[in-house]
């Protein structure tokens, strides 16, 4: 941290031309010129990109690290929004592109099994009764 300003002097008033090393309480570290350095720390905002790697699929983001220790500090766990392929929590037959976090995935497409009974049955999604549990019918022939 660079050494403090004698009282009444803004940081404006720094026009060494000179460059300082601010380090933040993150670990991250920049090179800033000497006015910019006591308004940097002040701010407490580390625009250092860091990767943020969810847990689900794996993939790699890069966020600004003030943003990331927030989101830790704040318990809330971070959304990752990448375009995932997931099983349709419906149907368990067809995949459907979803953002990762979503949970609840519906397809509403054409649906094709094969029954007990050997036999083919398809139908759609979410809309027809499934005839795997339709207690009903033991067969569609």
């Amino acid at each position: 941290r660079p050494k403090p300003l004698p009282p009444g002097i803004p940081s404006s008033a720094l026009v060494c031309g000179g460059t300082c090393e601010v380090y933040r309480a993150c670990g991250h570290f920049s090179v800033t010129p000497c006015a910019q350095a006591y308004q940097e720390l002040d701010s407490g905002i580390c625009t250092e990109q860091v990767p943020v790697t969810c847990a689900s699929c794996h993939h790699t983001d890069y966020v600004p690290c003030h943003e990331h220790v927030a989101k830790l500090l704040s318990g809330v766990p971070r959304i990752c929004t990448r375009e995932v392929s997931k099983l349709c929590s419906v149907c368990g037959v067809n995949s459907k592109r979803v953002q990762c976090f979503k949970q609840d995935v519906r397809c509403g497409q054409q649906a094709t099994a094969t029954l007990p009974c050997g036999h083919s049955a398809t139908w759609t999604c979410g809309l027809d009764v499934d005839p795997r549990t339709n207690p009903d019918r033991a067969c569609v022939a």
